[in-house]
């Protein structure tokens, strides 16, 4: 409905980190990192990713962010809403673009909003998808802080007032990123080599993080 297919490689991380538990019908992997080079395609894996988290299901809440406020802004408004406003979504999406309140509100409901990158960010918020891309210029931890608790709940079927129950997908934090220069971008180096280890020692599955990687040998 956007107007393109994936990739080998982003169909490869689509798959996997979208596997369901049998056991719960939530997303099986809580967190998704993945390390890509420039330039290839993070944004077309991305954006579709939470677009189909909105449109597919009712009431659900969407958190991105990049390295600063302003360059998800920046992003958000030239390639995320240009995107959607010439697909077949436009019918069900309400585009707000004022500063600081940014977000695309589906029909359903859904929402997804613009993160800052303060200490404080997605406190007070319910979060089912956050998304932080360029981690990379991450200095700390504080987002992944900030998104824990608002995602707490999320794991959990929302009884309805009606007395019906609504599943939800269940929350996920997807991390992405470049490698980003040595010595520098410790918080996602931390990721990239738990990832790693979790991958070495197959504890992917116990440890519910799904890892993919791209990059130059050592």
């Amino acid at each position: 409905m956007l107007g393109w297919s994936f990739m080998p490689w982003q169909q490869q991380v689509s798959d996997v980190a979208n596997e369901i538990d049998p056991a719960t019908g939530h997303r099986f992997y809580r967190t998704v990192v993945l390390s890509v080079m420039r330039q290839q395609g993070k944004t077309t894996l991305t954006l579709p990713t939470w677009v189909e988290r909105c449109a597919s299901w009712p009431g659900v809440s969407v958190a991105w962010t990049m390295q600063t406020g302003t360059d998800a802004r920046e992003k958000w408004l030239e390639e995320h809403v240009p995107a959607l406003l010439d697909s077949p979504l436009a019918s069900q999406i309400r585009v707000r673009k004022q500063n600081g309140s940014e977000h695309v509100k589906f029909s359903n409901g859904s929402i997804q909003r613009l993160m800052a990158s303060g200490k404080s960010s997605g406190h007070g918020k319910v979060v089912d998808l956050g998304m932080i891309d360029e981690a990379m210029a991450q200095p700390d931890d504080r987002l992944h802080q900030a998104l824990r608790p608002a995602m707490k709940t999320r794991y959990r079927d929302l009884a309805m007032p009606d007395g019906s129950v609504r599943k939800l997908p269940g929350a996920q934090l997807w991390i992405v990123s470049t490698v980003g220069p040595a010595g520098e971008s410790e918080w996602f180096h931390s990721w990239m080599d738990a990832g790693r280890q979790a991958v070495d020692e197959g504890t992917c599955e116990r440890d519910r993080i799904a890892y993919f990687e791209w990059s130059a040998p050592e």
